[in-house]
C-alpha cells in the first residue's frame, strides 16, 4: 500500500470514526432525558473537553534543543480529553479518562550533498503523539442532599498506561526521497492530577473546568449526567 492509499484510507476512517461519535453523543442525550424522567439518582457521568498548554511542545528539552534552528516552527494539537465516570456513592467517582496531545517540529538544515556535490536544505521534522489511558478516582466533596445535584467540586487521581511514538523524518527539496525513522514511548507510564468543578445547566447537561496536570494545565469542556 503506498503513501497516498494510505491517506485515502485514514481519511475514510476518520469520517467513519467521527459519525460514530455524532451518534454516540445523540444516543447520549437521548438516554439523559430518559433518565431526567426518573427519580434514580445520576451516577453515570462522560465529559469531553480540550486542554492548555500543549506541555510537550513547551518542554525546556525541546526549547533548548531546537529554537535556535534555522526556520524552527512548531505546531500542535489538544490535549483532547474524554472521560467516563460512575458513581457508586455521593462522594467517589471511579472511572477511565483518555488524553491525547501531539506536536510536530520542523527546521532547516543544508547538511545533504546532491550528486553535484552542493549542500541543498535538508526539512528536518520530528513527530510525536501521546496518548494516555489512565484509571481514575475522584473524591466529590459536595454532598447532593445538602448542596443539591447542579453543582459539583471534586479532586482525582489517575494512573494508567501511556501510548504514542516519535518519528523523525527528513526530505532533501532535489528529490522525492523522504527517509524516517519512528522511536517507541520509552516511558509508557500515564499520570493525572486535577481539582475540578462541574455545574449542570439542565439536570443533565452542562461544563466543566478542571486545573492540575493531564497533559495540561488546565482544561474545559461538556459533561452529561445519566
Amino acid at each position: 500500500m503506498d503513501n497516498r492509499s494510505i491517506g485515502v484510507y485514514l481519511q475514510c476512517l476518520s469520517v467513519v470514526i467521527v459519525k460514530k461519535i455524532l451518534l454516540f453523543l445523540n444516543l447520549l442525550v437521548f438516554a439523559c432525558f430518559l433518565k431526567a424522567e426518573s427519580e434514580e439518582p445520576l451516577k453515570w457521568n462522560i465529559s469531553i473537553g480540550v486542554g492548555a498548554p500543549n506541555l510537550s511542545r513547551y518542554s525546556g528539552f525541546i526549547n533548548k534543543t531546537f529554537k535556535n534552528k534555522p526556520d524552527y516552527n512548531i505546531t500542535g494539537k489538544g490535549p483532547f480529553h474524554f472521560k467516563v465516570e460512575y458513581r457508586p456513592m455521593w462522594w467517589l467517582g471511579l472511572g477511565l479518562n483518555v488524553n491525547h496531545s501531539q506536536f510536530k517540529i520542523s527546521y532547516l538544515l543544508d547538511n545533504y550533498r546532491n550528486s553535484n556535490g552542493d549542500l541543498v536544505p535538508n526539512l528536518i521534522t520530528i513527530k510525536n503523539t501521546s496518548t494516555a489511558f489512565n484509571l481514575r478516582a475522584n473524591l466529590h466533596l459536595l454532598n447532593p442532599e445538602h448542596y443539591g445535584s447542579r453543582g459539583d467540586i471534586y479532586w482525582g487521581l489517575g494512573l494508567g498506561i501511556k501510548a504514542g511514538k516519535i518519528k523523525i523524518g527528513a526530505q532533501y527539496t532535489d528529490q522525492d526521497a523522504t527517509p524516517s525513522i519512528s522511536f517507541p514511548n520509552l516511558l509508557p507510564i500515564g499520570f493525572e492530577t486535577t481539582f475540578g468543578i462541574k455545574y449542570y445547566i439542565t439536570p443533565n447537561i452542562g461544563a466543566y473546568a478542571e486545573l492540575g496536570f493531564a497533559k495540561s494545565i488546565i482544561q474545559i469542556g461538556a459533561t452529561a449526567a445519566f
